[in-house]
Parts: structure tokens; C-alpha cells; sequence
């Protein structure tokens, strides 16, 4: 009888900790998509709000709305790839951000003179010419 108890109790735990540990994960929800059922993560009510109206925004030329727009909904849900996606875009497609970029960056020599290429040229094999008949 005791080992009946036992083994009870401990299948009872099992069940116990498995339900408890069963929403331990990012909850998924399923969308229809076209009309396919598609299972995906679930995207918080602001973060889908903000990409919205950054896609809308985008479609209509504003550049900068969509910018501040899609950085909401990267700060609402940061593990969502079309979001930083759409923000790389935009910021890279806005001319302020190209006036910005290109005044921002370092002006580089026509001439390369790192210590690592400098090692490289010199230990580069010279060449032996055979004289010519």
C-alpha cells in the first residue's frame, strides 16, 4: 500500500509541475492568413497599433512619422523582425538620415596606411623576372 502512495504522489507532483511549467513560454495565438490558419507569437495590442499606422504612414510619404512610429513598436516588442526591419528601411530611405549619415561619417584617405597593411605589403613575395629572349 505504501508504494501505491508513493508512486501517486509522485505522478501527482509530475502532473503538478508539468502544468505549471506548460506556460512557461512565449504564448502563441493562430491567425488566418489569407485563409490559412497560421500559428504565430503573440504581439502585444500597442506594438501592433504602432506598426500599423507606421505602414500607413510610410505608404503615404512620411518618412519621419513612420521612423517615430516603428520605434514604438520596437519598444512594445523588440523581438519582432518586420518591425526592425521596416525601421532600417525607413530610416535609410528618409533624406534626413542620409544628410545625417554621410556628414556624420569619417572622411577616409585615398591612401591606406594601416599598420596591418603596411605588414602585409611587406611581407608580400616579390617578383623575379626572367630576362626576356
Amino acid at each position: 500500500m505504501i508504494r501505491r502512495r508513493g508512486s501517486a504522489a509522485i505522478l501527482a507532483a509530475s502532473i503538478t509541475l508539468l502544468g505549471l511549467t506548460a506556460g512557461c513560454g512565449d504564448p502563441t495565438v493562430i491567425r488566418v492568413i489569407d485563409g490559412v490558419p497560421t500559428q504565430g507569437r503573440f504581439i502585444s495590442y500597442e506594438a501592433y497599433a504602432y506598426y500599423a499606422r507606421g505602414t500607413e504612414a510610410e505608404a503615404h510619404g512620411d518618412l519621419p512619422l513612420a521612423i517615430t512610429l516603428y520605434r514604438g513598436a520596437a519598444e512594445n516588442d523588440a523581438k519582432s523582425v518586420e518591425v526592425w526591419t521596416r525601421l532600417g528601411a525607413a530610416s535609410c530611405a528618409s533624406p534626413d538620415a542620409r544628410v545625417k549619415a554621410s556628414s556624420a561619417a569619417p572622411r577616409r584617405s585615398t591612401r591606406h596606411t594601416s599598420p596591418s597593411l603596411v605588414r602585409a605589403r611587406a611581407a608580400r613575395p616579390t617578383r623575379v623576372t626572367s630576362p626576356r629572349r
